[in-house]
């Protein structure tokens, strides 16, 4: 079950910039080398992400390996990927910054019931993410990303301060 408010995109990119402007946003990006102790099976090594994912990221991940769920993730399919919704061209994608995250996208298709495991998508809403699985209309299971709670606290704890959204 997803927790907390969810995160906009016209929130989301009111804090940190418009995506198209790389130059903007980028202060919101990092290459991010995911800890050694997680590199089990498919889970990523390294990512290009929002800042404000990595510490979440990092708490599903040892979430993943701890609940012996390791061998339910057959891929990763990407995090930043600067792109409209699906859906909805006018909206930018919450990919776009970086601040979502696609897994096992073969057997998850949009709008399509996938094959997550309710175990697997815990690992992350237990942290603060919102699952697409719960999503009433378009289902969209591959796809977590932070909500608006976990975003303003990881800003917090960044910056020192709540957003602002322009």
């Amino acid at each position: 079950m997803n927790k907390g408010t969810v995160l906009t995109s016209a929130y989301f990119f009111g804090v940190v910039g418009d995506p198209d402007n790389l130059k903007k946003i980028a202060h919101h990006l990092t290459d991010w080398h995911v800890p050694e102790h997680l590199n089990k099976g498919h889970l990523p090594h390294k990512m290009y992400t929002s800042i404000y994912m990595v510490e979440p990221l990092t708490q599903a991940f040892t979430n993943i390996v701890e609940r012996g769920l390791v061998d339910q993730v057959h891929s990763y399919d990407g995090s930043y990927n600067n792109r409209p919704k699906r859906g909805n061209p006018l909206t930018k994608s919450l990919h776009a910054g970086g601040a979502a995250i696609d897994l096992n996208a073969a057997t998850n298709q949009f709008n399509k019931v996938g094959d997550m495991s309710t175990e697997l998508i815990e690992c992350f809403t237990d942290v603060g993410f919102h699952s697409g699985a719960f999503w009433k209309k378009p289902k969209d299971y591959m796809h977590m990303q932070l909500s608006k709670d976990l975003f303003d606290a990881q800003y917090l704890r960044i910056h020192g301060k709540l957003p602002i959204a322009a």
